[in-house]
């Protein structure tokens, strides 16, 4: 299992939680951006060899 650091974790939460509320999806976007691009980086690092 992929673990992130929880502070990311929650802060990431966070800042969806507000975009959500707040209706701005460009709030929403870069939350999960980050999110996306680090699982990307953690599989490339852990399956280099069958990518």
């Amino acid at each position: 299992m992929i673990q992130v650091p929880s502070a990311i974790s929650d802060k990431t939460k966070e800042e969806i939680e507000r975009g959500v509320h707040g209706q701005d999806a460009d709030t929403v976007y870069e939350a999960l951006e980050g999110v996306f691009s680090t699982l990307i980086l953690k599989f490339q690092r852990i399956y280099s060899k069958r990518i």
